[in-house]
């Protein structure tokens, strides 16, 4: 079936938790499992904002309280801290809660829906005018995402807000992180990680969860011929052995699908002033 007669229907961003599904997922709030993190440990946008600032490796920081006292020693901090939340602001009432509360806001604000793909899906749902938005090259690379090579049964790439969906995608044979299996404790669910929002893909690299790729080609030479056999593995990259699938995706096939992902960027956050530098 040509791509063109394919209805696919835009989701509406999610009002509180934004676009941070877009690399992260968003907690399902019917189930203790969340979609933040690659592991999916955190299920609050309130915690996961808290979790990299206070773990000495990324920030340096040991404790909650290490935390306050760096910031107590940022004067301007203080007169940020009041102004947002209406009220004067000291040493006690620089509390963890909002501080939480700031960095989700700000994690919230960031949405992705300016994008040439959502241009064209609306358009093709509303019976407007589709020419000249997406090339041939670009549509081509979107009938292999969502036809041959059905990337979309993980992917999604028409939602917005995403639903938290973890997969093994066949990285290694043997995992030394264990991704979903290391909070839920099934060892069906190792190696397991967070299915990404591919908007903006094209800003994000190095890709996987442990960055092991530093380019899309390198992406689609994994999912080519590059995928590990695991009792975990994704049924949808099984062939009908229960092996691992050899896709055999041509270097043509590879430029089409990349020009297709760049088709799900929103470059105007690029330069949004509402996201530079403010300390500039």
């Amino acid at each position: 079936m040509p791509i063109h007669n394919l209805n696919l229907t835009i989701v509406s961003p999610d009002s509180t938790n934004g676009n941070i599904p877009f690399q992260y997922g968003s907690a399902n709030p019917t189930t203790s499992l969340g979609g933040l993190f690659w592991d999916g440990r955190a299920n609050e946008l309130k915690t996961m904002v808290l979790l990299p600032i206070i773990n000495s490796v990324e920030m340096g920081n040991t404790s909650i309280e290490s935390m306050k006292l760096r910031l107590g020693e940022k004067s301007h901090y203080d007169k940020l801290f009041a102004a947002a939340f209406n009220q004067p602001i000291n040493g006690n009432d620089r509390t963890i809660d909002n501080i939480a509360t700031a960095l989700s806001a700000f994690v919230s604000a960031v949405r992705i829906s300016n994008t040439k793909f959502d241009l064209y899906t609306i358009r093709k749902k509303n019976n407007q005018p589709t020419e000249n938005i997406l090339s041939e090259t670009e549509l081509a690379g979107m009938e292999l995402f969502l036809t041959k090579y059905n990337c979309n049964s993980c992917h999604h790439i028409e939602e917005i807000s995403m639903t938290p969906r973890f997969a093994n995608i066949g990285l290694q044979q043997n995992y030394p992180d264990n991704g979903l299996a290391g909070v839920t404790g099934d060892p069906r669910d190792i190696g397991k990680f967070l299915v990404p929002s591919l908007r903006n893909v094209e800003f994000t690299a190095p890709y996987m969860h442990d960055g092991s790729f530093a380019t899309l080609e390198k992406v689609i030479e994994h999912y080519s011929n590059g995928i590990a056999t695991h009792p975990a593995l994704h049924p949808d990259l099984r062939d009908e052995n229960g092996n691992a699938k050899q896709m055999n995706i041509s270097k043509e096939e590879t430029d089409a699908i990349i020009a297709f992902l760049k088709t799900l960027s929103d470059r105007s956050i690029l330069t949004d002033p509402k996201f530079s530098d403010p300390f500039q």
